[in-house]
């Protein structure tokens, strides 16, 4: 049922864009054939829509906008999706998917299919796309808004990032082999847990997170937690997905992105920090999963 809703879908949107005039590169046909890719491969992760899943949302402001063209953005999804089965698709399953997602982020359809050969001719973003005049229901079609140059402001899964300070004391203790130290502030400090982890790891996350702020680095507690604390956004994704038992998305960004890997985490994981770390920095903010965190000095 899930997947002919999501397909009926995909037709009803290609229908409206075809009536903004044809442009070259998806057509209705693939698009449809794209919704069905996405239905039994990507939705269990980015939502039935492309925006209400737990990954990276796919449209709306500010979304992939690490990726500059459209073959980037086929290059990057057919070596690394879908999540632990990367490249098990087809060519043409990948391509089918990224028309779908053209489609859904505003590309009006035309007579020709999205190629290896027109990937680099076809526009990613929306402001070199023809915006829809005609949209389906809002509740069943999210409709295409033009992308910002701002950080994307993802929403992560709830369990994908840490969201207090416990959380993530307890996971790089666990990741380190520590194990006696999970659990130690809940156990030492009980209801006063986080505020305590809090008081003994501000620095470290000040030093470690001073990116996601905009904030010059300080030393972190005189180097003592050198070993315990991640250092950069690479470090704590690693250490968290190796710990949720994601391993396809371990090192996910050294191998997709190289020396640009610190570069496109950051990107990706800035709003994350920022909602849950932003306790250390004196900011009264809400962690990314809708956690209020202290602010407590």
């Amino acid at each position: 049922m899930r997947r002919t809703a999501g397909i009926a879908l995909a037709v009803a949107l290609s229908m409206a864009l075809l009536a903004t005039g044809a442009v070259i590169a998806v057509t209705d046909a693939q698009v449809t054939r794209g919704a069905a890719v996405f239905e039994q491969s990507c939705a269990t992760c980015h939502g039935p829509s492309g925006n209400d899943g737990f990954a990276t949302p796919l449209l709306g402001a500010g979304t992939l906008v690490r990726f500059a063209t459209t073959r980037e953005l086929y290059d990057y999804t057919s070596a690394t999706m879908p999540l632990a089965a990367e490249g098990s698709l087809t060519e043409r399953q990948y391509l089918d998917v990224t028309a779908w997602l053209l489609a859904a982020r505003g590309r009006a359809t035309g007579a020709a299919e999205l190629s290896p050969a027109t990937l680099d001719d076809t526009p990613l973003h929306s402001e070199a796309m023809t915006t829809p005049t005609a949209a389906p229901s809002p509740a069943a079609t999210p409709t295409a808004t033009p992308v910002s140059t701002a950080t994307p402001t993802a929403t992560p899964a709830p369990q994908q990032w840490p969201t207090t300070c416990v959380d993530l004391n307890d996971i790089v203790e666990a990741h380190l082999g520590n194990d006696e130290n999970v659990g130690i502030y809940q156990r030492v400090f009980g209801d006063q847990a986080e505020q305590g982890c809090q008081n003994d790891h501000r620095d470290d996350v000040r030093a470690v997170f001073s990116w996601a702020f905009d904030q010059a680095a300080q030393s972190a507690d005189a180097g003592t937690q050198d070993l315990a604390w991640p250092t950069d956004c690479v470090d704590l994704n690693d250490i968290v997905e190796n710990h949720l038992g994601n391993h396809g998305n371990v090192e996910i960004y050294q191998r997709t992105f190289g020396d640009q890997a610190e570069t496109a985490c950051r990107n990706d994981h800035r709003e994350d920090v920022r909602g849950v770390f932003g306790w250390a920095f004196g900011g009264a903010t809400s962690s990314a999963v809708g956690l209020p965190l202290s602010t407590d000095a």
